[in-house]
């Protein structure tokens, strides 16, 4: 997106962490490798730009997570971005969950998207959706074993009637 086209918030944003970014670049001028100084640049300017009060707590919790779990040479590795997902997911499920929700029943949830990101990351590129709907059928069957007995014969008889 064009740095004109954005909204005030967006450039207010953008012009933060430039100013941010720029001033830690400049800080480590002593450091002649540009990927060694920029390596040394990028906490100092985060750690400055995530503080700043325009973020809300769930914006805030997002680009740290992004931050530590990416670098130069892991931000288009599959596993790497999979393992951030799964992360991310984790920190997030129990607030997209109904309220009435019980523990067990979170539990659940939980297991269930483990499984399936254990079936995902054991693939070494991302699946066509045949792939992914074995790996969702994967994860199901495993997930009906670990309940066990009528609730996991309940699971496996929901999954397979959906087709």
């Amino acid at each position: 997106m064009a740095f004109a086209q954005m909204s005030h918030s967006q450039r207010m944003i953008a012009e933060t962490w430039f100013n941010k970014y720029t001033s830690a670049w400049n800080a480590s001028i002593a450091i002649a490798n540009p990927d060694q100084r920029a390596a040394a640049a990028l906490p100092v300017a985060f750690n400055g730009f995530i503080h700043m009060p325009f973020f809300d707590n769930a914006t805030r919790m997002f680009f740290q997570m992004v931050f530590l779990n990416f670098d130069f040479s892991t931000y288009s590795d599959y596993h790497a971005i999979n393992a951030f997902d799964q992360v991310l997911f984790n920190a997030t499920i129990d607030s997209m969950l109904p309220p009435d929700v019980t523990p067990t029943e979170k539990a659940m949830v939980h297991l269930y998207f483990d499984l399936f990101y254990a079936n995902w990351n054991a693939t070494a590129v991302a699946p066509n959706e045949a792939g992914f709907r074995q790996m969702v059928g994967t994860a199901v069957g495993q997930l009906a074993v670990a309940i066990g007995g009528t609730d996991g014969a309940l699971v496996s008889s929901i999954y397979s009637s959906l087709g």
